[in-house]
């Protein structure tokens, strides 16, 4: 049975599984499991430091046990990484960037979220940031390494900034940007974002 412990891992999948399926508390399963119930374990199960011995390992080895245990603990999403790390690398990696490391890095501070022109670059990049995580999911399993881009990928994508930009304005000009008995309407109209009139004064410049 002690090899068996190690099957306590498939625990995370099986909670988020029984999250998405039910309703209620249990929607929070996972939370409650992994921020609570695992570090209050933590405190009386102390961990084992020490590899196995060389008997240990010998014996490990002979018991096929632990080869069915450690194949059903890698995730089936293992071959999905390899692939895109291995044969996209570059836009894999730019991907990650894109879609976290520049939100997190740049978008994160008030200031730069302040300026419009930056908020716009910010979107831009994220969405740019969207459809290379889709080509990278979809290419793989459909051409393999033999990916290139070009015409039919540059012709998707105005497709569908034209028909976003068709939707988008063909809604507006059918309806009133500006509500009507908006009890708000007048305070808002005269109201100014403090960091945008105030670039470059210290904190003890406000008033």
């Amino acid at each position: 049975m002690k090899p068996f412990k190690y099957l306590s891992v498939l625990i995370l999948p099986i909670v988020v599984c029984i999250s998405f399926l039910s309703k209620g508390w249990l929607t929070f399963l996972p939370a409650i499991v992994f921020f609570g119930l695992v570090p209050f374990l933590e405190l009386f199960i102390k961990p084992n430091k020490k590899n196995f011995s060389k008997e240990a390992e010998k014996i490990a080895k002979e018991n096929k046990n632990y080869t069915y245990i450690l194949y059903a603990d890698i995730p089936e999403e293992t071959t999905y990484f390899v692939a895109r790390f291995t044969e996209y690398k570059l836009p894999f990696l730019g991907m990650v960037v894109m879609n976290f490391v520049f939100p997190i890095l740049l978008l994160i501070n008030s200031d730069f979220k302040s300026r419009p022109w930056f908020v716009f670059i910010g979107g831009t990049v994220i969405l740019l940031g969207h459809y290379v995580d889709v080509f990278v999911m979809v290419m793989p399993s459909t051409v393999g390494a033999q990916w290139s881009f070009g015409i039919p990928e540059l012709s998707a994508i105005f497709f569908f900034i034209g028909l976003f930009i068709y939707t988008t304005f063909s809604a507006f000009a059918k309806a009133n940007p500006i509500t009507k008995g908006n009890p708000f309407l007048k305070e808002s109209e005269h109201f100014h974002y403090y960091n945008i009139e105030h670039t470059g004064e210290g904190s003890g410049d406000h008033h």
